[in-house]
């Protein structure tokens, strides 16, 4: 419920950018008509049905796994990759 600040009238004017608002509360409650539910549970229940139907949604890219013995060289790979995905200790 701020003033919006540092937007240029040009991005919206010659690159067709546009703002849109969302406010979730109202999402949840035309979820939710019959009042069953808490805003919480909707949430919970969506982000589950989210993750079994996108299961990669929010998976991340995994560059190297390395074990402990080979720290310094797991670091060495993530400071020279980093865009390259994660780099992560097995420790099984």
């Amino acid at each position: 419920m701020r003033p919006i600040t540092n937007i240029q009238t040009s991005d919206i004017l010659f690159f067709n950018k546009t703002i849109k608002g969302f406010w979730l509360f109202k999402y949840l409650n035309e979820l939710n008509k019959n009042g069953s539910k808490t805003n919480k549970q909707i949430v919970v229940e969506h982000f589950y049905k989210l993750l079994k139907e996108e299961p990669n949604l929010f998976a991340s890219k995994i560059n190297k796994i390395f074990k402990p013995v080979d720290f310094q060289l797991a670091i060495d790979t993530y400071r020279t990759n980093l865009s390259e995905g994660k780099v992560l200790l097995d420790f099984s």
